[in-house]
C-alpha cells in the first residue's frame, strides 16, 4: 500500500520527493489564498455592515438633537400672543399686567354664578307652580347692590330678601366673605367655594320669595324663625332637583357654617340648618310645607 511514496521499502524515489514537494508548495499558496480571500471577505463584510448601521446612527443622532432643539426653544419661548376671547379670572384685582386678555374679577365671576342660579331657580319653580296652581310663579328681582334711597337699602348690604319690592339682593362682597368662611372649613378650593356659596345662598333667599309671594296662601302665618327654616328646605329641594343629590349636601354643609347659636336670631343652629336643606333635598317641596306645619 501506498501513501503518496513508498513507505513499505523504507525509501522514497527522488520522483516521489518531487512530487511531495510539488503538492504542499501548491498547498501553501492554496493556504496563502485563501487567507487573502477571507480578509477580503471579512473587509467587504464590515463594509456592508458599516453602510447599514451608520445610515441608521445618524438618523437617531439628528432625531436626539431635534429632540433636545425642541425642548430648549419651548423652555425658552416667549408666552404665545392671547386669544381674543381669552379670559383670566383674577380673585385679588381688577387691573391687569397683561394686555390683550379680558379681566374676570372673582366679583363679576361670583355674580355670573348668581344670574345662571336664578335662571335654574326661575324654571324649576315655574314648573311648580304651573303643576300645582295652573299659574307660573312671578320672578323675584334681582339686584347686586343697593344705594341710599333704594326701598331695601341696608348700609351694611348683605344678602336678603326685600319684601316691599319682592327684590333679591346678592352682594357679591357679602357672598365672598361667606364663600371664604366655608371654603376654610370644607378645604374646598375657592372656584368650587363660590360656585356652593352662590347657589345655597340664592335658593336660599328664592325660597323667601316663593313662600311670601306665593305659597304663603298655602303655608299660613308662620313666625320669622319657620320662614327661615322653609327657605333652606326648599333651597335642598330646588338644588338637588336642579343640580343632584352631591350639590345639595354640599349645599347643607355650607348652610352649617352660616347658622346661628344666639336666641334672638331668626336662623337656626349650624347643624339644624344642614338638617333643613337635607331634609328638602330628600322630601322635596311638600315635605317642606309639612316641616313648618301647614
Amino acid at each position: 500500500m501506498t501513501n503518496g511514496f513508498e513507505r513499505d521499502s523504507g525509501t522514497a524515489s527522488i520522483d516521489q520527493w518531487q512530487d511531495y514537494h510539488t503538492r504542499m508548495a501548491q498547498y501553501e499558496r492554496g493556504m496563502v489564498q485563501y487567507r487573502k480571500d477571507i480578509a477580503r471577505y471579512n473587509r467587504r463584510k464590515k463594509s456592508k455592515i458599516a453602510s447599514i448601521i451608520l445610515p441608521v446612527l445618524v438618523v437617531c443622532a439628528s432625531t436626539l438633537v431635534l429632540a433636545r432643539n425642541n425642548h430648549e426653544t419651548a423652555v425658552a419661548a416667549p408666552e404665545p400672543a392671547p386669544k381674543e376671547s381669552e379670559v383670566v379670572v383674577d380673585t385679588t384685582s381688577p387691573d391687569s399686567s397683561r394686555p390683550g386678555k379680558t379681566m374676570v374679577t372673582r366679583e363679576s365671576s361670583m355674580e355670573s354664578t348668581v344670574d345662571d342660579s336664578f335662571e335654574q331657580l326661575s324654571l324649576f319653580w315655574d314648573e311648580y307652580f304651573i303643576e300645582n296652581t295652573g299659574e307660573p310663579f312671578e320672578d323675584p328681582n334681582l339686584v347686586f347692590e343697593t344705594q341710599p334711597g333704594d326701598l331695601c337699602f341696608n348700609a351694611v348690604d348683605t344678602a336678603r330678601y326685600c319684601v316691599g319690592s319682592r327684590t333679591i339682593i346678592m352682594p357679591a362682597g357679602d357672598l365672598i366673605d361667606l364663600s371664604n368662611n366655608y371654603g376654610v372649613s370644607s378645604s374646598s378650593i375657592t372656584s368650587t367655594a363660590d360656585y356652593i356659596t352662590a347657589l345655597a345662598v340664592s335658593a336660599h333667599e328664592y325660597g323667601h320669595g316663593i313662600h311670601l309671594a306665593g305659597l304663603e296662601g298655602h303655608i299660613g302665618t308662620i313666625t320669622p324663625a319657620q320662614g327661615e327654616a322653609f327657605a333652606d328646605c326648599v333651597a335642598g329641594a330646588s338644588i338637588a332637583s336642579i343640580h343632584g343629590m352631591e350639590t345639595a349636601y354640599q349645599a347643607a354643609q355650607f348652610m352649617q357654617t352660616v347658622g346661628d347659636d344666639y336666641a334672638d336670631s331668626p336662623h337656626d343652629t349650624p347643624t339644624a340648618r344642614q338638617m333643613f336643606v337635607e331634609a328638602g333635598a330628600l322630601g322635596g317641596v311638600e315635605g317642606c310645607i309639612e316641616l313648618v306645619g301647614a
